[in-house]
């Protein structure tokens, strides 16, 4: 479901001043999570801004990043890395984009409330969704067949999951199941041998989150390079944006950001 704003700022003539010439439009498209610093940095620069319209359409990943490619959209929101066939068609067609990091989010692994396990070795936990373990046994549990509950990789937070776990063109486990965000929240629940992933923010009594091991730092809001479940919230433009949509831009809250493979800046 696509949810938008739209508002113009206020008319020069409700002033008694000269009419001024309006500013090119602006569309941003994308993730969710970012709507609502997107929302806010649009509202305030058209108030601030007079002739300026910014529209914010909520989309995955891949339809942020497409309607950047086609000129639809002047703004991508995006979750975590750009899918990796858009980064193929980027380098295809020799684009030059430039990536905002707005902030960074961490995955945690979750598992149900009752599985004795408290911390899992990084390597195991990828080894775990690749399905080369595939009992709890394994890793020192109760016996118990692994139920791997994951998001689809067009969504951002699946798409960051999976490259974390098995790398970007890796394929994870033949039984893990594809579900819903709503879906595996109820599926942990109900299935002790369950795990899946979240975002730290997003941990409730309802699941485990399990410590990781291996990892240097934790549950930061800049974690360092090296930690493969950190996962940056981004804005895409073109490089040769117009001054209006590097205006809007820049008014958002940057951190500096880490290198995609085959974009070129």
């Amino acid at each position: 479901m696509k949810q938008w704003i739209q508002m113009a700022a206020a008319s020069s003539a409700l002033l008694g001043l000269p009419a001024l010439a309006a500013l090119p439009a602006v569309q941003a498209r994308g993730a969710a999570v970012l709507l609502p610093v997107m929302q806010q940095t649009a509202e305030h620069y058209m108030q601030h801004t007079p002739g300026a319209t910014v529209t914010v359409v909520r989309g995955n990943n891949v339809f942020a990043m497409k309607s950047l490619l086609q000129g639809s959209a002047d703004i991508a929101m995006v979750q975590g890395n750009i899918p990796g066939d858009i980064r193929q068609e980027i380098q295809t067609r020799q684009l030059k984009l430039r990536q905002v990091v707005i902030d960074y989010q961490r995955m945690t692994p979750v598992v149900h409330p009752d599985n004795p396990l408290h911390s899992i070795r990084l390597d195991h936990l990828q080894a775990v969704f690749a399905g080369s373990i595939d009992n709890w046994q394994m890793l020192g549990g109760r016996a118990g067949p692994i139920v791997l509950l994951v998001e689809s990789p067009a969504q951002g937070l699946g798409q960051a999951w999976k490259e974390a776990m098995v790398g970007e063109s890796g394929r994870l486990a033949r039984h893990a199941r594809m579900v819903s965000a709503e879906e595996k929240h109820a599926l942990l629940a109900e299935n002790i041998n369950s795990i899946s992933f979240m975002l730290h923010d997003q941990l409730s009594p309802a699941v485990k989150a399990l410590q990781i091991t291996q990892i240097g730092a934790r549950h930061s809001a800049s974690p360092p390079a090296h930690d493969p479940l950190r996962m940056p919230l981004s804005v895409w433009i073109n490089a040769q944006a117009s001054p209006t949509v590097q205006d809007v831009v820049q008014r958002l809250g940057r951190k500096p950001a880490p290198p995609q493979p085959g974009v070129r800046p």
